[in-house]
């Protein structure tokens, strides 16, 4: 599968990504909503539901889209803009977690499972020969809502402990903090390798006022770390009644127990946290097709042929453009049509949705109209009844020089429209020009046009002695180009 992933905070992805990868999945990932990312992808994966999230929502693709949500965004606005429907998976890493995401929406979320973090357990163990001893480590962010202050107050109130925390402060105010940390309590940078830290620690402890999972707290039991978890709702499904605390009289029942010991909660974690099968469950969600289908609106590219020269580049760059395409050509070398019949004649002769014109001249980049009729069917839902698309042209001339010009591109039409007003056949230069200042000075209709002038794919050749090629600075006149 061709899985993209998009995820602003990419801690908890990238070991996903990883085994992913491993078991043959193609994969890429941003930090930000690409559509170039999205273009091949089967699968399109948003973690953490935010503002990549809602743009992966509105994107009409045939791809799989999952969304998983973790915590902070639980208690979050996004639910008031976000359609959950519009994915075909929405992971919760814990139960509590949907339940307040149910409570927030006051809806029921059918398409939604409950997987808990991932975490690679063969990374983790317990050295041999451990003995208990009075370290206390905490590894995570340093912050208020992870407990900071509560951990500080524990260590002045444990004095025969002590207590090493690990981490990367989220407060601007950390430095103020640390020199007024009693003197047990010794501050480490973040860890990349938690499984040497916690070898020496006994204990490993949670503050927090809330939680998804406290991922860094499974792995610390994994390394066999007694924990000592504050009860934030939905930790009693997670983690031993008996390691849960409330008080500080509940922490010291914990610290004086000694027939919890390290297999016994390597082996709690491994057998009730579901975390030995995340990545089957994972492979079994990117791996299921949704059998979605996506209605791709069709286009016709019309040529008028008034010279042989340069219409086998332009033919070529057709079989480039990853989109299906009709093509039909009129043939005027002879002048005996203005340029306003033959827009008339190829609009009549269009079966499709749309229609392009195309001087013989000319060329499109590779992908050009892949990436037109994609960033319009991402819109046509929200601007209704489009009846014109311009984009960006790159004009150059016979040497190859090239110029981005802020004009737009001939652009693609609607065919039953323009088949229905017609363009004007007096007409031999700017047709399509003449087309939208009459639409928009004289007809009572108003015409829609989306202007995708990010988009700078169509590439216009100017000639010297061709008035037409050099309107963007020049103007026009009536006269026709022999050839």
């Amino acid at each position: 599968m061709k899985i993209s992933f998009f995820a602003t905070y990419d801690q908890f992805i990238k070991p996903i990504i990883t085994e992913l990868a491993n078991r043959g999945h193609e994969v890429s990932f941003s930090s930000e909503y690409n559509l170039k990312h999205c273009y091949d992808a089967e699968v399109i994966w948003v973690d953490w539901a935010d503002q990549n999230a809602l743009r992966v929502a509105e994107l009409v693709t045939p791809a799989t889209k999952i969304l998983r949500v973790h915590a902070y965004e639980a208690w979050t606005d996004i639910w008031d803009s976000i359609n959950l429907e519009e994915f075909d998976t929405v992971i919760f890493v814990s139960e509590h977690i949907r339940g307040q995401v149910k409570r927030r929406t006051g809806k029921e979320i059918p398409n939604s499972v409950v997987i808990p973090p991932y975490i690679d357990i063969e990374r983790y163990d317990i050295p041999e020969g451990k003995e208990r001893n009075n370290k206390i480590a905490y590894a995570g962010y340093f912050c208020r809502k992870k407990g900071i202050g509560e951990l500080l107050m524990l260590a002045e109130s444990l004095p025969d402990y002590e207590f090493h925390l690990a981490g990367t402060p989220q407060e601007e105010d950390y430095d103020y903090v640390m020199e007024n940390a009693p003197d047990n309590v010794f501050f480490y940078k973040w860890q990349d390798n938690l499984n040497e830290f916690f070898q020496d620690k006994t204990y490993v402890i949670n503050a927090s006022l809330r939680e998804s999972f406290s991922v860094a707290t499974a792995e610390a039991m994994l390394c066999g770390c007694i924990p000592i978890v504050r009860l934030w709702e939905g930790a009693d499904t997670i983690y031993p009644l008996d390691c849960l605390w409330k008080s500080i009289d509940d922490i010291k029942r914990i610290l004086a127990d000694e027939t919890i010991t390290p297999n016994l909660v390597r082996s709690f974690m491994l057998e009730s946290s579901g975390i030995t099968t995340v990545m089957d469950d994972i492979d079994v969600i990117v791996s299921t097709d949704p059998e979605r289908e996506v209605e791709w609106d069709t286009v016709t590219v019309g040529i008028i042929k008034t010279r042989e020269k340069y219409l086998p580049q332009l033919l070529h760059s057709l079989k480039l453009q990853e989109y299906p395409i009709e093509v039909k050509v009129v043939d005027n070398i002879d002048k005996s049509k203005s340029i306003g019949q033959c827009f008339n004649i190829l609009a009549d002769q269009c079966d499709t949705d749309w229609i392009m014109y195309l001087g013989d001249d000319d060329y499109l980049a590779e992908g050009y109209i892949r990436d037109v009729m994609t960033a319009y069917i991402n819109r046509k839902t929200k601007y209704r009844d489009i009846k014109g698309i311009t984009t960006s042209t790159m004009a150059f001339d016979d040497t190859g020089k090239q110029v981005l010009t802020p004009a737009p591109s001939t652009g693609f039409w609607k065919a039953d429209y323009i088949r229905r007003e017609r363009f004007d056949e007096q007409l031999v230069r700017q047709v399509d020009t003449e087309f939208f200042n009459r639409k928009r000075h004289t007809s009572q209709e108003r015409i829609n046009v989306l202007n995708l002038s990010w988009i700078a794919g169509y590439f216009y050749r100017q000639h010297s002695d061709n008035i037409s090629g050099n309107k963007f600075t020049t103007g026009a006149n009536m006269t026709q180009e022999r050839p």
